[in-house]
């Protein structure tokens, strides 16, 4: 009897709520009816909110939060052994990873596997050491290597702008997040505010500390007028939730939600909100609604445009931010201007054509007959974890607690 064969994704979190999980979510049912088993490895532990990644919870792994380089020898080669044994088959694999420190993981194991390993960025920050950066290099030279924007790839490379080709895009496919479920959150808003303003996201996005300061700049400067604020999405820091909950206290114009995450994202929530600031899937998915949505650069905060308005979908990377419009612009424009915003067809059937044909031409990546070929394993296990702060002194507090008690210890230390 023929079995079928394994796609097995890597990414770091299938708890709470983001566009990762709902492109993997989305991506794994259209495996699924292509006749494939779906496996997938992740980092962070938390609360799971989309029951379809529940059967994934103990494929959890806190090892895979760094690289292997930040291991002994022996640790590192028990963990990536643990990982294969959790496979339901070890052969006829292909494995996708989704972010730079699991694609290091996932080389290793597709070296293992003797297995296509194909690398699909789906982070917004690409400032990478060199070590990282050669790595990328191999993977492109194997058509291996793919971001969500056109000069994603670039970044990758250290570079600004693309000379690469731009068969290096895909799209992460991630906004049918919202259906019509019950709305618990919306007897929550003032329901004499003159404006209801929300964004959707994970709250420790770079994007957010300007958004919320855009807004604030905004309410303030019209104090005759009422708002509701709606941030829907968590974080995992409780620490960094406090701070954000205290904002807008002491604005009497502003009441002020956080729904924490939340799947589905109920239609009348999204209905009831009049638009919409926030960046990448999140912003195209309230958008494809028919609802007002300013889109900003994922790092800065920065505006982008006004989808329909200044800029279509796919027209301009998420990382132009306009040179003219600043967040208390565009939401007068939008509010008070009230101008005519072009909107798609809401057809979800047509979007699912869509997912179905863009996840077609994934697929057809990894069918593409080339030689196996590995990053030289001795170099693999040499790229340092990228953004971490004092790798030598966590490297030793690793060592000496174990890596399950230091992230109990760092989630401790976040508050």
């Amino acid at each position: 009897m023929q079995v079928a064969p394994l796609y097995v994704f890597m990414m770091r979190r299938v708890h709470g709520v983001d566009g990762n999980i709902q492109y993997v979510f989305n991506k794994k049912r259209f495996l699924e009816r292509k006749g494939f088993r779906v496996f997938v490895w992740s980092a962070e532990k938390g609360r799971i909110v989309v029951d379809a990644m529940r059967p994934y919870e103990k494929a959890i792994l806190p090892s895979l939060f760094f690289c292997p380089s930040i291991y002994p020898p022996r640790i590192r080669e028990a963990e990536l052994e643990h990982c294969l044994q959790m496979l339901p088959s070890r052969n006829d694999c292909i494995i996708e990873s989704n972010t730079p420190v699991g694609s290091v993981w996932a080389e290793w194991a597709a070296s293992r596997l003797q297995c296509r390993h194909l690398v699909f960025n789906l982070h917004e920050r690409h400032d990478y050491r060199k070590d990282m950066r050669e790595f990328f290099r191999f993977k492109l030279a194997r058509h291996e290597l793919f971001g969500i924007t056109e000069n994603s790839v670039p970044l990758m490379l250290g570079e600004e702008t693309g000379r690469v080709s731009p068969e290096t895009r895909i799209r992460a496919l991630c906004t049918n997040s919202i259906d019509d479920v019950a709305d618990n959150t919306s007897p929550l808003l003032d329901p004499h505010a003159d404006y209801t303003i929300g964004s959707i996201g994970r709250l420790e996005k770079g994007c957010v500390p300007a958004i919320l300061d855009g807004i604030g700049r905004f309410v303030a400067s019209m104090p005759g007028k009422k708002f509701n604020v709606v941030l829907i999405g968590g974080c995992r820091g409780r620490k960094l939730e406090r701070s954000i909950r205290h904002r807008f206290d002491g604005v009497s114009n502003v009441r002020f939600v956080m729904t924490g995450n939340m799947y589905p994202i109920p239609d009348a929530l999204v209905r009831n909100i009049d638009v919409f600031v926030s960046t990448a899937g999140a912003a195209k998915a309230t958008y494809r609604r028919g609802r007002p949505t300013i889109t900003v650069h994922p790092l800065s905060g920065e505006v982008v445009g006004v989808l329909g308005l200044d800029l279509m979908p796919q027209e301009r990377s998420m990382y132009s931010a306009s040179s003219t419009l600043t967040l208390p612009t565009a939401l007068h424009r939008v509010l008070l201007d009230r101008p005519v915003i072009q909107y798609p067809p809401s057809d979800r059937e047509a979007y699912q054509r869509i997912m179905d044909t863009e996840f077609e031409r994934q697929l057809a990546f990894a069918g593409e007959k080339t030689a196996k070929e590995y990053y030289p394993e001795e170099k693999l296990l040499r790229i340092g974890t990228p953004f971490l702060h004092h790798p030598g002194i966590v490297r030793a507090l690793v060592r000496v607690f174990g890596i399950r008690t230091f992230k109990t210890m760092e989630r401790f230390l976040q508050g």
